[in-house]
C-alpha cells in the first residue's frame, strides 16, 4: 500500500508521494515471492519483514485481508519474523492468528 488513510499533521507520509491517492497492490502471490527469495538468500538465519514505514498495513485491512494472508503464508517458514507499525485499530486478524511456537 502507498499512502496512509489518516491525516496525522506531524507525520511525513503526506508529502511523500505525488500524489494523494491510495494505492493497494493486489499482487500477493508476487509479494510472497519475494519474500522466499530473501529467505532463500539467507537459509539458516532469521530473516525479518518490515511493513509500516512508508504506509500503515493495518488501516485497510479489513478491505485488503493483506496481513491475514501474510500471516498465514509465513506459517511455511518458522524463521521468518515480521514488524507491522499502525495507528490503526484494525487488530482482528492479529488477535485472531495463532501465536508462532
Amino acid at each position: 500500500m502507498l499512502n496512509c488513510i489518516y491525516d496525522c499533521r506531524y507525520c511525513f507520509l503526506q508529502g511523500m508521494y505525488r500524489s494523494a491517492h491510495y494505492v493497494v497492490f493486489v499482487n500477493y502471490e508476487a509479494f510472497f515471492a519475494g519474500m522466499a527469495g530473501k529467505l532463500e538468500a539467507h537459509p539458516g538465519e532469521a530473516v525479518w519483514f518490515f511493513s509500516g514505514y512508508d504506509c500503515d498495513s493495518l488501516a485497510l485491512e479489513p478491505v485488503t485481508g493483506f496481513v491475514s494472508e501474510m500471516l498465514s503464508w509465513l506459517k511455511k517458514y518458522p524463521r521468518a519474523h515480521v514488524e507491522l507499525r499502525t495507528k490503526s485499530t484494525q487488530v482482528r486478524s492479529l488477535l485472531a492468528a495463532e501465536p508462532k511456537q
